[in-house]
């Protein structure tokens, strides 16, 4: 009788260590189904920033730009407007190859941790990732990578921990590359 035990909760540690394993790499966790990521990255300092924070009055261009860098904005991935702004304001575009596809869908993953911290800085969102679906946007993930914050839409997945655990140095290796 004790060896069926044995064996029994040896089957069950077993089992659980393989769900753990393949959670992580597991599709049907991924935040977005995408075919193409276009990363935007637009370098500013804080010096910068103020200098637009404190003009008036600001011009459109500004007022939409801090919008998209320290808001959550936007909130739907439909805003067409969104796209166009991130297409004249932020000037570093690069598509993504598609053989980082995998490690990055592996990032924007819903994942547990455990329990985490939440930066309590201004956030800086110098990096944004858009993914698309046959050419419609499916998911915005707006990353500042100097407090660990996101915004991300697009997704009902929960993206509470994303970057979490190394995440985000990951995904800063894979963007830099």
């Amino acid at each position: 009788m004790k060896s069926y035990i044995t064996l029994f909760l040896s089957l069950i540690l077993i089992s659980c260590q393989n769900v753990k394993k393949n959670d992580i790499s597991n599709t049907s966790n991924q935040f977005f189904d995408f075919d193409e990521i276009i990363h935007y990255h637009k370098e500013i300092s804080e010096k910068e920033w103020l200098k637009i924070v404190r003009k008036e009055p600001k011009n459109d261009d500004e007022i939409i730009f801090l919008r998209i860098l320290n808001e959550n904005y936007p909130t739907t991935t439909k805003d067409k407007n969104f796209i166009n702004a991130l297409d004249k304001l932020y000037p570093s575009k690069i598509k993504i190859e598609k053989n980082k596809f995998k490690e990055i869908g592996n990032i924007f993953s819903e994942k547990y941790h455990g329990e985490y911290a939440v930066a309590g800085c201004e956030p800086f969102y110098r990096d944004v990732l858009v993914f698309k679906k046959n050419n419609e946007v499916v998911g915005i993930s707006k990353i500042c990578f100097q407090c660990a914050l996101h915004s991300t839409i697009g997704t009902k997945k929960n993206t509470d921990q994303l970057g979490q655990n190394g995440d985000y140095a990951k995904l800063k290796i894979l963007l830099e590359k």
